[in-house]
């Protein structure tokens, strides 16, 4: 029997949400999953999806943004992953790119499926 994919993409979501708990702290905002009216699709995100905040000993750094939307795979079994943005930003106000990672299942021309960008140089990306 097949899960669901709303059971797969609440699955997901907790997953991370265990994994992002266990690395950054008990408080971390949860992921949810919530079904996409346009398709046959779940977004699973953080909520708020202002993301969360990394901290040093110190003081606030940076701040992770996560966006995936699930679909199904092609014979309508398992999960996969359609889209999805992993976006890190500087804090103190977290809007100030440090680097992004996308990802799109449908390629198009001859554009990348995935890339990965960095944008300048930052003193995050060399702390100690």
């Amino acid at each position: 029997m097949t899960t669901s994919l709303e059971q797969q993409a609440e699955d997901f979501a907790n997953e991370l949400t265990l994994t992002t708990r266990a690395v950054v702290g008990e408080d971390t905002p949860a992921f949810f999953a919530v079904a996409l009216q346009e398709a046959d699709a779940f977004r699973v995100r953080h909520e708020p999806a202002s993301g969360v905040i990394l901290c040093d000993r110190e003081a606030p750094i940076l701040r992770l943004a996560v966006d995936y939307i699930c679909i199904y795979d092609g014979h309508n079994q398992f999960m996969a992953i359609e889209k999805s943005k992993i976006h890190v930003f500087v804090e103190p106000n977290g809007k100030e790119p440090l680097f992004r990672y996308e990802f799109s299942r449908n390629v198009i021309g001859g554009i990348p499926g995935a890339h990965i960008q960095f944008h300048g140089t930052h003193a995050e990306c060399s702390r100690r």
